[in-house]
């Protein structure tokens, strides 16, 4: 008996990770030319760990499992020539990894179809189906190069579910997927934190999380993706997070995506909810992110945060994007039992309109840290005529502080509500005006000005909000008074 088909005798009464090793072999597979099989998983199933199956061009009418190895199929001509979908008649997804497949199990260069996905115990449904293409369960393989492609599913996660794994999913299409609840491309559940990069989620569709849905416990890391043209009926055109989940969002872009069906919910983008069933706070982190050309039905045409749904943007950029009520780039939503944050710094909110109010941002019993952003050319829709906040709207949020900012040119006006003044702003109705006597940001230092700065005379009750104190010393006296006289009339 020779090395392979001893290991291959022993595999079935041993841990599929025993060290029984042979000399790694590479076998091939072709539907319809000479090769060691015709069929994926009759390569699959005679494998060995370290082993390479090398999959020629063709359609392959079947469903695979790994069966728990640690080998790479490949496709060697790439997802345009070869691809994998489930037989109608198969009750599964299309690829299964649920043997605690670990990076060495290797799936690359395929484009999946079909699948009918498995029954999972959600935390938050109970029983229901998911994973429509590649069910990814308890297991962390390597997906790269593959495309999922037109799968539609009654459930979560047309294209793929990753739930208590960490797979590696990199260089990947998911183009067109349905799923009627959670995640038309990728649901994310349950205590997974998978490596998502240089991915492309177009045309997605969803209830919740059009593109992608991460839920429980989840912290994935979501790098150099592309979120286009998503939709979703509920909440998360593109991205949507909830219950106690981290993610990491780095450099990526966000275009075009909507949010439809729902006026009280929002973010076309992203939305980020904290609590609710099974929920709690979730903190994700977002760096060098672009957002543009989003249309939410409710609230946030970019970006969503709810109900302790504490989001931070650092170097992000929200342009042209539209809400039919509050925050045309991003909504900021809390309440006492569900308080909410959100810090933006160096954020750029650009050409973005909100049908109501808050054309740039808005926020509601929360609180908002703003910090060395510029805020500009942001303005709500003419025909609604009683709308405030151009630039920015705080309300219930007296908290929310603002600093080292500029806010201009924004429509009807740059900011409404009471916050915190952290110092180092420049807010006018002209970009770029040196007139930092015009408290009240109307382009013109008056007697509205003076009436400020009389009314605060003396030390400021708080060295933070004291709009009268141009000279940052915490007194309002005659040194403020001087500016004021100085700079009377019209801002150049």
């Amino acid at each position: 008996m020779n090395c392979r088909t001893m290991v291959q005798a022993l595999i079935p009464v041993l841990a599929l990770n025993t060290a029984l090793t042979c000399h790694a072999e590479i076998l091939t597979v072709d539907d319809d030319g000479p090769a060691d099989f015709n069929r994926i998983q009759e390569a699959i199933e005679f494998a060995l760990p370290g082993d390479e199956i090398l999959v020629q061009p063709g359609a392959y009418i079947e469903a695979i499992d790994f069966l728990g190895k640690a080998i790479a199929v490949r496709a060697v001509a790439g997802p345009m020539k070869t691809s994998i979908k489930a037989p109608p008649d198969a009750d599964s997804p299309t690829v299964t990894f649920i043997s605690k497949e670990n990076a060495e199990s290797i799936l690359e260069g395929f484009k999946i179809g079909g699948g009918r996905g498995a029954i999972i115990d959600d935390p938050v449904f109970g029983p229901t189906l998911a994973g429509g293409g590649i069910y990814c369960f308890t297991s962390s393989p390597t997906i790269s190069n593959c495309h999922m492609v037109g799968m539609t599913l009654e459930g979560h996660g047309a294209g793929m579910l990753v739930m208590r794994c960490n797979p590696e999913i990199r260089e990947c299409w998911f183009i067109g997927n349905t799923a009627e609840g959670y995640g038309g491309a990728i649901y994310i559940l349950d205590a997974s934190n998978p490596r998502i990069t240089g991915c492309l989620f177009e045309g997605n569709s969803a209830l919740w999380g059009g593109g992608v849905a991460c839920s429980v416990d989840c912290d994935p890391l979501l790098e150099e993706c592309s979120f286009i043209a998503n939709d979703a009926f509920n909440v998360g055109g593109g991205l949507y997070v909830r219950s106690r989940s981290d993610p990491k969002i780095l450099d990526c872009l966000f275009d075009s995506n909507i949010q439809s069906g729902n006026p009280n919910s929002g973010g076309a983008g992203l939305t980020v909810y904290g609590s609710g069933n099974g929920g709690g706070p979730c903190n994700p982190v977002l760096e060098r992110c672009h957002f543009t050309r989003h249309v939410a039905d409710g609230r946030g045409g970019a970006v969503h945060a709810a109900y302790a749904g504490n989001v931070t943007m650092i170097d992000c950029e929200l342009t042209q994007n539209s809400s039919r009520l509050e925050g045309g780039g991003i909504m900021v939503l809390g309440d006492p039992q569900a308080p909410t944050t959100a810090t933006l710094v160096r954020c750029l909110l650009e050409g973005n309109r909100s049908d109501s109010r808050g054309g740039g941002l808005s926020a509601l019993v929360a609180t908002v840290t703003i910090e060395d952003c510029i805020i500009t050319h942001n303005d709500l829709l003419p025909a609604t005529g009683t709308g405030s906040g151009g630039g920015c709207l705080f309300e219930g949020s007296e908290n929310s502080r603002i600093q080292g900012t500029t806010i201009c040119e924004n429509m009807p006006d740059q900011v409404d509500g009471p916050h915190i003044d952290g110092g180092g702003n420049q807010i006018g109705e002209v970009c770029g005006s040196t007139c930092p006597a015009d408290i009240n940001g109307d382009g013109v230092v008056d007697g509205a000005d003076l009436t400020i700065v009389l009314g605060e005379w003396g030390p400021c009750p708080v060295p933070d909000d004291c709009p009268g104190d141009l000279t940052g010393d915490g007194l309002v006296d005659g040194a403020d008074l001087t500016i004021v006289l100085g700079e009377w009339g019209a801002c150049s």
